[in-house]
């Protein structure tokens, strides 16, 4: 099985490290970043080695080929990189699109789900939603993680299931994408405000409230 996985930041090439670990597919990794010429190491996992079966590569000509396409884009990013993916006819309808990026679509003030299976004419059943309380680092360290792998069909949320489940990166499935991406996305407020608190000297009680 062939994986592209679009974004070389930290929670992509966390995923890229679980994919290679778990050695179920090959995996293919899109960016711009002039950092990876010649390198052998990701930028921003503290120059974690980059596994001998994943490939980087530096522009979108080769995407659409892939049996499953993962999203690790800044959400500010996504809508004028897929658009690049889209101007060349390079969407594969047959492909698995799987968004790792939490939060809402701001330019068209809707969640991605929507908007994305809308304006790149993408299946809705061929779109998952990869989201739970995950940093990137602590993946790369092998501490155990649980998330989500939620999609209208059960068969291709079960699929990511399988594709990245090993024994410290733990996926559950559902099919509240609605829900999956609002949680992920509001998750992010409440974290500044928890933080906000601790750094405010506050106690338990302010932070739970």
């Amino acid at each position: 099985m062939n994986v592209g996985i679009i974004g070389v930041g930290s929670w992509g090439s966390a995923l890229a490290l679980v994919l290679s670990e778990n050695k179920n597919c090959y995996v293919s990794m899109y960016h711009y970043d002039d950092y990876y010429r010649n390198k052998n190491s990701f930028k921003y996992l503290e120059k974690r080695k980059i596994p001998n079966d994943v490939t980087i590569k530096s522009n979108l000509k080769d995407v659409g080929v892939e049996d499953i396409l993962f999203i690790a884009l800044p959400t500010q990013y996504i809508h004028s990189t897929l658009k690049k993916i889209n101007a060349r006819n390079l969407i594969n309808p047959n492909s698995i699109w799987v968004n790792c990026s939490k939060g809402f679509d701001l330019e068209k003030k809707d969640r991605f789900s929507i908007t994305l299976t809308k304006e790149f004419n993408i299946n809705t059943n061929q779109f998952v939603v990869l989201s739970g309380p995950s940093h990137a680092e602590e993946v790369a360290q092998k501490i155990p993680t649980a998330v989500v792998s939620s999609s209208e069909s059960k068969k291709n949320a079960t699929l990511i299931q399988g594709l990245l489940s090993n024994n410290y990166f733990r996926v559950y499935t559902n099919s509240d994408i609605i829900g999956v991406e609002i949680g992920a996305a509001c998750k992010n407020v409440i974290s500044i405000a928890a933080g906000m608190c601790i750094g405010l000297g506050y106690g338990d009680n302010t932070i739970s409230a």
